[in-house]
């Protein structure tokens, strides 16, 4: 889980599992009420 992330671009290592899909879950897009959005320009998972 991530909280408080204001950086442009981030990375953050999971343990290896096997999966088939892959989610993200957004639990709190953005601070402004009159604007509920969440930008995710690119996703990149890698196979070890």
């Amino acid at each position: 889980m991530v909280t408080g992330n204001t950086a442009s671009i981030t990375t953050h290592p999971i343990a290896t599992t096997s999966a088939r899909y892959v989610k993200l879950n957004i639990t709190n897009p953005q601070s402004d009420p009159n604007f509920i959005a969440a930008r995710i320009y690119e996703l990149e998972v890698y196979a070890s």
